[in-house]
């Protein structure tokens, strides 16, 4: 019976639980050459409690996964380890990932109405931003700088106008070691905030 109230329950607030449907992908999901979300030696799960904040302003509990096998990412509402509805990007504000099922956790924003972006650093000049609901940087997929709005694709020609002629920062961009160059960059901005702030 309460199953049943469920997935009446989830029909209501999701129309398009359970159909299918064609998507007409306007804003794709772009994954980095170097990101590999089927490496088996770095294994990550997106199984647990969301709080998941709805365009029509509700706010609901599920437990779920996030299928990132598609351009355009879902919620996958799990029940018993089946899946009984999913929840689309452009039908949500933001999730909230909740450790363990706890009532705070990592928030990811709706990013172009096709994913879910959880902020992984908070006080570098240079952020990271994932696809997963990880404080990892290795699972790090976008940046931006910390006094901007506009996101970009952790790529070569991305971060090379942040490097100048420093050739430690080109030599690890070079190398497509990323996240290094972006965690030194900081480290050398940070470094130069603290000498002219003295």
């Amino acid at each position: 019976m309460n199953r049943l109230i469920l997935i009446l329950l989830l029909f209501a607030l999701f129309p398009t639980a359970g159909k299918s449907q064609t998507i007409k992908i306007t804003n794709p999901v772009i994954f980095p050459p170097y990101f590999n979300h089927t490496n088996d030696e770095e294994p990550y799960t997106t199984s647990s409690f969301y709080r998941v904040k709805l365009k029509n302003d509700s706010i609901i509990k599920i437990f779920g996964e996030i299928n990132l096998s598609e351009n355009i990412h879902c919620l996958l509402i799990k029940e018993k380890e089946k899946t009984v509805g999913k929840i689309y990007a452009n039908e949500t504000y933001y999730i909230n990932y909740l450790v363990l099922g706890a009532n705070t956790g990592i928030i990811a924003n709706t990013y172009h109405d096709s994913c879910w972006l959880f902020q992984q650093t908070y006080d570098d000049s240079i952020l990271l931003y994932s696809f997963i609901p990880n404080y990892d940087s290795k699972f790090a997929t976008y940046f931006k700088r910390s006094n901007e709005d506009k996101l970009y694709v952790i790529n070569k020609e991305n971060l090379l106008p942040y490097v100048g002629n420093d050739y430690e920062l080109l030599s690890l961009i070079r190398r497509e070691k990323y996240i290094k160059a972006i965690k030194l960059i900081n480290k050398k901005l940070n470094t130069r905030y603290t000498i002219l702030k003295n």
